[in-house]
């Protein structure tokens, strides 16, 4: 067999220097360097099995053992993430762990953050814990406050905490000392342990053992099953909290009931307005609805169905859809209205009652002092299950009633002679 030619040996030389840097990039240098170092500890010649040329007997390299994680230190902090973890013995500064198992027993001159699936700490922080996982075991002392989250919480016999316990766990077992307040959020709570303040549990399970002892109070919230073994202590008493709600909470119960109380100042701006601009035209309406109340009701209950499905029914034509826009504008102005209009007629009815010569003047003081009070009480009684729900109903559709009536009545009859308007001022005979 002739040799390679000169040109032939190049070529095969660059394909193996591309070869040897491909390897580089892709982390080859380490698969290499087991192979060296299995083919160094394997005999010089080695037999090949029967039947198996030589040339294709190869070492088999040991298996790579799992290097432990390692940390990192930034001046007096620690950092570290992998599978299993052990802090280091001493930490000066703040220690920040993630991985799935994290088991500290020495010491953190600072705060100590964990997320992990199982958390073991059994040393010592000087701050602040703040452990996060599937499992977490405190059994350890800390010199502040404790903040845990996780399926299964336990506060070992052991654990010290020397300031406040925030925990929100499935399941809790506190068989330690807290030294401040103690708040656990949880399906299942276990007290077993000394609380030195207040004791905040909301869950639906409490028990406390026979080792609690609460120095404060204990306040307790949708615990369906409360045990009380013997010997527990609740120097403070026990009060149940009552379930929070948006009508009782500051949320968006709060807010709703604002900004019920800003559109009642909507209503009362609205209502002097009209009293100013069309006294006359108000006087209409409310003596439409107090006269034909039964006719206002069916009307106004029909415009308010029967308006939106019209409306509907137009846009499916193109050239319905101005009409449908136009009805839809109006029925958006008439509901508001009509409800004003409603409270208008009562408020009229109660200033009949109270002061009847006042009626009759149509931009009265009188008239926009008794709206306001019927606005006001329709407000309050808006909350009442049944009873508010139908009587707004009520005034709705009666006022959307009285306020077509009304508008077609003005449009069809004439301009109305001007009204008497009756004072308080003593009349005077003449002659």
């Amino acid at each position: 067999m002739s040799m390679p030619s000169a040109r032939t040996r190049h070529r095969f030389n660059a394909a193996a220097r591309c070869a040897a840097l491909l390897a580089l990039l892709l982390g080859a240098p380490g698969l290499c360097w087991s192979a060296a170092a299995a083919s160094a500890a394997a005999p010089a010649h080695a037999a090949a099995p029967a039947g198996v040329p030589a040339a294709r007997v190869r070492a088999t390299p040991p298996p790579r053992a799992a290097a432990a994680p390692a940390g990192v230190h930034l001046g007096p902090d620690y950092f570290v993430h992998g599978d299993h973890i052990d802090l280091p013995a001493d930490v000066a500064g703040d220690a920040l762990a993630a991985g799935n198992n994290v088991r500290g027993s020495g010491s953190v001159g600072g705060d100590l953050v964990v997320a992990a699936g199982n958390v073991e700490v059994s040393g010592k922080v000087a701050h602040t814990a703040y452990l996060a996982g599937g499992q977490i075991e405190l059994d350890g002392h800390i010199d502040g406050n404790a903040r845990l989250a996780g399926q299964l919480v336990q506060l070992a016999h052991g654990a010290q905490i020397a300031g406040g316990v925030t925990v929100a766990g499935r399941v809790v077992r506190v068989d330690g000392q807290v030294g401040s307040y103690l708040v656990v959020v949880g399906e299942a709570v276990r007290i077993d342990g000394h609380v030195g303040g207040n004791t905040i549990v909301i869950a639906r399970e409490l028990d406390l053992g026979p080792h609690a002892l609460i120095d404060g109070s204990l306040r307790y919230e949708r615990a369906e099953v409360l045990n009380l073994a013997h010997g527990a202590q609740v120097r403070g008493g026990m009060t149940q909290l009552p379930l929070a709600s948006p009508d009782t909470a500051f949320g968006y119960g709060t807010i709703l009931r604002l900004g019920g109380w800003l559109m009642l100042l909507g209503w009362l701006l609205v209502a002097a307005l009209a009293l100013g601009v069309w006294p006359q035209f108000t006087v209409s309406v409310s003596s439409t609805v107090r006269r034909r109340l039964g006719a206002c009701v069916l009307l106004g209950a029909a415009v308010l169905i029967i308006t939106p499905i019209c409306a509907a029914l137009l846009c499916l034509s193109v050239l319905g859809i101005p009409l449908a826009l136009l009805m839809l504008f109006l029925y958006l102005l008439v509901v508001p209205l009509g409800y004003l209009s409603a409270s208008m007629a009562l408020g009229d009815w109660l200033l009949m009652r109270l002061r009847p010569q006042h009626v009759f003047q149509a931009a009265s003081a009188w008239r926009l002092l008794t709206l306001t009070v019927i606005l006001i009480l329709l407000h309050l009684i808006r909350g009442m299950p049944i009873f508010g729900a139908v009587l707004r109903a009520l005034v709705l559709v009666s006022g959307i009633g009285g306020l077509v009536l009304a508008s077609s009545s003005h449009l069809r009859s004439p301009p109305l002679a001007p009204e008497v308007v009756m004072s308080d001022a003593p009349v005077t005979p003449s002659g």
